[in-house]
């Protein structure tokens, strides 16, 4: 929640001003100095907060570095925004808003791809607006029926629903799900695959956990993955789990 404020008050700032250029509303941007009062302290703790979770590790090196400086950058921006304000000068002011608040956009976008994946813009988009073929889904359905299941009818379920901690962008206890060789290699615990043998295998263990346990996965509150998809997964790997 300490994250969106900063954003909200930058959000706030923009449109008071806005609406101050209307002749009915040119007060509404009066409160602007006490907004930025509230939202330079809490700019600067956000930033500082966001850099020392990303101490706990897991995340793509590359995303993580833009997040962290854009998100210095927003900090750095609010408190220079309150400076200028405070001297009266409103054109520079104005400018330097907009560049914040397109410096903020950059950081929310970072950081989301980092909590949820690079895809996240896009993961749940209907098939038409990503140009998909409708033949593929087709394709999926008759590998669902025929014979045991290959990696590729389980390998849209990991990335629906354990991608946005499993990842490329994100590791969780260094373990990616989105292809078959870093599943074969598991993570910092070992091996969470037992080819022939899924109650043995740390990944089922983990999904036939109660939702209110604290090892279930995904976690409660997260989407949860269907009884059939439980079963695709767990006959994949009873199958021999092969790539």
């Amino acid at each position: 929640m300490l994250l969106h404020l900063p954003i909200g008050f930058l959000v706030l700032l923009g449109a008071l001003e806005l609406l101050s250029l209307h002749p009915r509303w040119r007060h509404a941007a009066l409160s602007n100095r006490f907004i930025l009062w509230l939202s330079a302290p809490v700019a600067v703790i956000t930033a500082g907060c966001g850099w020392l979770l990303a101490d706990s590790g897991g995340y793509d090196e590359r995303l993580l570095f833009l997040h962290r400086w854009t998100g210095v950058g927003v900090a750095l921006a609010t408190c220079l925004l309150l400076w200028v304000y405070s001297r009266g000068w409103m054109g520079r002011y104005r400018v330097l808003l907009l560049i914040t608040l397109g410096l903020t956009v950059l950081t929310g976008h970072y950081g989301a791809s980092l909590t949820h994946g690079s895809d996240f813009l896009f993961r749940y988009a209907p098939d038409w607006l990503l140009g998909a073929s409708p033949a593929s889904g087709e394709t999926e359905e008759q590998g669902d029926e025929g014979g045991a299941p290959l990696y590729a009818d389980v390998q849209s379920t990991f990335t629906e629903y354990c991608g946005a901690c499993h990842g490329p962008d994100k590791s969780k206890g260094g373990l990616r799900l989105d292809t078959f060789e870093h599943v074969d290699r598991g993570g910092d615990s070992g091996a969470v695959i037992v080819p022939g043998d899924p109650r043995a295998s740390l990944l089922m263990q983990r999904l036939w956990l109660p939702l209110e346990d604290d090892d279930h996965m995904p976690p409660e509150g997260k989407p949860q993955p269907t009884a059939g998809e439980l079963k695709r997964i767990q006959a994949w790997i009873s199958a021999g789990a092969s790539g």
